[in-house]
């Protein structure tokens, strides 16, 4: 056959001369914006990696410093309110006097906060009834 010529593997193709020798070839523009896009990827990976890592540690430094301010403030809140319960115990054995109305009357709490209802009319009729010490029906 003209212009067919064998492989070596046995196989004929056209126009296939005798195997080209292959050294070091030049690299191909391709070649090296790959290399040089790998190695930029590379390095950008590395500092996200350093970046996430600090992330990390700071996000754990606010996590510890958040509960122990959570657990200082739910201690500080139980302490308070022990000493709350102890005294509204402590006033609600019995009046001192023998009022029963200045004991109705020391557990009202007057100082009005930002939250809470205005209580001007209570606070003037519990007032009143211990001024004129009105009886107190037990149930």
């Amino acid at each position: 056959m003209e212009g067919v010529e064998q492989l070596d593997n046995g196989i004929a193709g056209p126009g296939m001369g005798a195997p080209v020798a292959t050294g070091p070839q030049p690299d191909s523009p391709r070649t090296v914006w790959f290399r040089a896009n790998r190695a930029k990827l590379d390095e950008k990976e590395e500092e996200e990696k350093k970046a996430k890592v600090a992330i990390e540690a700071k996000a754990k430094a606010y996590v510890k410093q958040f509960n122990e301010q959570r657990q200082k403030g739910i201690q500080e809140r139980k302490a308070a309110n022990r000493a709350e319960e102890q005294n509204t115990k402590e006033v609600t054995k019995g009046p001192q006097s023998g009022n029963t109305w200045e004991g109705i009357v020391s557990l009202i709490n007057f100082n009005l906060g930002a939250q809470q209802k205005d209580t001007a009319r209570l606070r003037t009729m519990l007032f009143q009834a211990r001024e004129s010490n009105l009886p107190i029906k037990e149930a």
